[in-house]
């Protein structure tokens, strides 16, 4: 608590940081992938509706349940993805 009000008297808004934060979470960017998938897509546009929902099945269903140690997808490193793989395969 103190150290967030020394960053707000140096005029530094704690609030601009959790917000910035925000978008490394998980969720955030699971549901920026969904999104990005069904609106502008990746290489050929956008997706079918039917691949954004098997997109949406595969993270609800292997992936989250699977990292729910991961808060911040700046922390995702190789060990990650191999046992991710490892039980999904």
């Amino acid at each position: 608590a103190e150290r967030v009000m020394a960053d707000a008297r140096r005029g530094r808004d704690p609030r601009k940081d959790r917000t910035d934060d925000d978008r490394f979470g998980l969720d955030y960017w699971f549901n920026e992938f969904i999104a990005t998938a069904k609106t502008k897509g990746f290489k050929k546009g956008p997706v079918k509706a039917s691949t954004a929902a098997e997109y949406q099945r595969i993270v609800e269903t292997l992936i989250k349940p699977n990292w729910k140690h991961i808060s911040d997808v700046r922390t995702i490193n190789h060990h990650d993805v191999e046992k991710l793989i490892d039980k999904i395969s």
